[in-house]
């Protein structure tokens, strides 16, 4: 509350207006009123006036530092390695996601296979060399794909 305040009552060109000013005037009188007109600019240039000699006297307000830099630790949802003959799909997501799908839906099957497109899986995979067949496993007990 330490802020320059103001008060504009807009609309002055309406008849009445008079008698809203003269209210606000009344109800706080600590504060600077500006009856303005944004619709023909009555009023504008000593509101403007005021804005500018009230920034002009503010001090820069500067955030504390924080005390420790803020650190973001960003964990892969998951990983591809490939060994031998196979690929193998590391990761809490995918595993979970394998955990709870069932694979001898077909529904299932599909919804699994669309997420993991949409995570990159594919992509990565096709990345490291895997071809259409490739023995895919996924969590250290295996969903082989």
């Amino acid at each position: 509350m330490k802020k320059p305040m103001a008060i504009i009552a807009n609309k002055m060109d309406l008849t009445g207006s008079e008698k809203a000013v003269a209210a606000l005037k009344k109800k706080y009188p600590k504060h600077k009123i500006f009856p303005i007109s944004a619709a023909t600019g009555e009023g504008l240039n000593a509101l403007l006036a005021y804005a500018v000699r009230a920034l002009s006297k503010a001090e820069a307000e500067t955030p504390p530092a924080p005390e420790e830099p803020l650190r973001f630790v960003i964990e892969l949802d998951y990983q591809v390695e490939r060994q031998k003959d196979q690929f193998i799909v590391k990761g809490s997501k995918v595993e979970r996601l394998a955990a709870m799908t069932h694979f001898d839906q077909r529904e299932g099957l599909k919804r699994f296979q669309n997420i993991l497109k949409k995570m990159g899986v594919e992509k990565e995979l096709a990345r490291q060399g895997a071809q259409p067949g490739d023995p895919v496993r996924i969590g250290k007990n295996g969903v082989y794909l």
